[in-house]
């Protein structure tokens, strides 16, 4: 067996492996758990996101000429990710996004959608951590991918069923509540 097969073989077992970790994580949630079973989970959790990525690395660099696969594999990271900021793994959830972000500049050039969700992601994160700034500089980045994409790119984006495009206006919400954020963040050091 040549190394493209073995490669290709490994991305089908981690596939595998993720949609088992998948069907599972829902199941061990239903359940009452200690703190130390809700560290377990979410450690779980972390590591399903993580195998994803790789995977998703292993399937661009070996399967070109399915990107369908790797773009679903990129999808459920991210969908983990979300999970990981709205849980309070913020350092977790921004690290994931910015290795996805790395991952699809160096896999995926052509696919810079892709990255639209990531850096809304990103924005969101930093809003939350009050680094408007920085915030207000990922959304913008998100919004110049927008309004650059191509009708050959919005085909494929419908082909693909993904759902890492954002409509331009989830951005503009995302930026005007940065903007609301910042004014409110500014009156309570006024009055504090």
């Amino acid at each position: 067996m040549d190394s493209n097969n073995q490669i290709k073989d490994l991305g089908k077992s981690l596939q595998q492996e993720q949609k088992i970790l998948l069907a599972t994580l829902p199941l061990l949630e239903e359940k009452e758990v200690s703190k130390f079973q809700e560290q377990e989970i979410q450690l779980l959790k972390m590591t399903a996101a993580d195998s994803f990525f790789n995977s998703g690395l292993i399937l661009g660099i070996t399967l070109q000429s399915n990107i369908r696969e790797a773009v679903q594999l990129l999808q459920e990271a991210l969908k983990l990710k979300t999970e990981l900021h709205g849980e309070g793994k913020i350092n977790e959830a921004k690290e994931m996004h910015q290795n996805s972000l790395r991952i699809i500049e160096i896999e995926f050039p052509n696919e810079n959608y892709l990255q639209i969700d990531h850096y809304n992601g990103l924005g969101l994160i930093y809003r939350d951590e009050q680094q408007f700034e920085k915030s207000l500089e990922q959304f913008n980045k998100a919004l110049e991918l927008q309004q650059g994409i191509t009708e050959e790119q919005q085909n494929e984006i419908k082909q693909n069923g993904t759902e890492f495009y954002y409509p331009q206006y989830e951005t503009l919400v995302n930026i005007s509540s940065v903007y609301k954020e910042q004014e409110n963040f500014e009156q309570e050091l006024e009055n504090g």
